[in-house]
C-alpha cells in the first residue's frame, strides 16, 4: 500500500503543470494578469506575476535567477542589458508619459512649467526604482536642465512605481505627475485623474516582452510572448 501511495505521489507530481515566473513592470501588471489567465487555462501553465519597478525587477532577475519572463516599462532596460539576459522578443505596445492631474483639472495644470508653482504640489517617480523615474527625469532636463530637474525633484513626493504615483493623487497628497497614460485605465483610477499631453519632449517608449535566458521552460515562455503580441489589441484598450 506504501508503495502504491508513493507511485501514486510521484506521477501526481510528473504532471503537475509547469509555471512561468514572470518579472512585470507595475503600470503593465493588472492588463498581463487578465491576459494571462487565458494562457494558463489554453496551456495548462501557472504563470506566476512578479509585479514592482522595472529597475529592481531587472536588478531581481540578476539576483534570483528563476525569471522566465520580463516586460519592463520601457525599452531601455532591454537595449542598455549588458548581461545578455534575454532572447526571444516581441513589441507588444507602447508606454506613453502624460501629465496626471486631479480629476477636472482644479488646478488648471496645463504644462511643465507650471511643476515650478509653489502651490503646487508633485508627486514624482524615484530616480532609481523604476522606468516612470527614468523617463521623468529624461522629460524635465530635456525641458530646462538637470539643475531644473534636481530643484523640482527635491520638492517633490517620491514614489517607487506608478501604482503608487497615481494612489498620491487619489489620495489629495498631490496635485499633479509624470505618470504613464496606461495608468489612467487601471482599476478606478479615472474616476479620480485626468491626463495632459506633453508635445515634443516626451516620446512614448516600446515595450518589449522578453524571454530571460535563466528560463526554465524557454519554449513555453516563447509561446505566451507570442501569445501576448497576438492580444497587442487588448493592450491597445488599456492605453498601451
Amino acid at each position: 500500500m506504501k508503495k502504491l501511495l508513493m507511485v501514486m505521489g510521484l506521477i501526481s507530481m510528473g504532471m503537475s503543470e509547469p509555471i512561468l515566473q514572470f518579472y512585470c513592470g507595475a503600470t503593465m501588471a493588472k492588463s498581463m494578469r487578465v491576459l494571462s489567465d487565458k494562457f494558463e487555462t489554453q496551456e495548462n501553465v501557472k504563470v506566476n506575476i512578479i509585479k514592482g519597478g522595472s529597475g529592481k525587477l531587472y536588478k531581481r532577475i540578476l539576483l534570483k535567477k528563476d525569471a522566465d519572463l520580463f516586460l519592463p516599462g520601457s525599452d531601455a532596460y532591454i537595449k542598455q542589458d549588458t548581461n545578455n539576459l534575454f532572447s526571444h522578443k516581441r513589441l507588444i505596445g507602447y508606454n506613453k508619459p502624460v501629465l496626471l492631474v486631479q480629476k477636472g483639472n482644479p488646478k488648471n495644470i496645463k504644462s511643465l512649467d507650471d511643476f515650478e508653482n509653489p502651490k503646487i504640489r508633485i508627486v514624482l517617480g524615484a530616480k532609481n526604482s523604476g522606468s516612470v523615474g527614468k523617463i521623468t527625469k529624461k522629460i524635465l532636463t530635456t525641458f530646462k536642465g538637470e539643475d531644473f530637474y534636481e530643484k523640482i525633484y527635491n520638492k517633490a513626493l517620491k514614489a517607487p512605481t506608478s501604482i503608487e504615483i497615481i494612489q498620491a493623487l487619489k489620495d489629495n497628497k498631490a496635485d499633479v505627475s509624470i505618470n504613464w497614460k496606461a495608468a489612467v485605465y487601471m482599476d478606478d483610477n479615472e474616476n479620480y485623474v485626468d491626463y495632459e499631453n506633453i508635445p515634443y519632449i516626451a516620446p512614448k517608449r516600446p515595450l518589449y516582452l522578453v524571454v530571460v535566458k535563466y528560463s526554465q521552460h524557454p519554449k513555453l515562455a516563447k509561446k505566451f510572448v507570442d501569445f501576448i503580441f497576438k492580444n497587442k489589441k487588448y493592450l491597445k484598450s488599456k492605453g498601451f
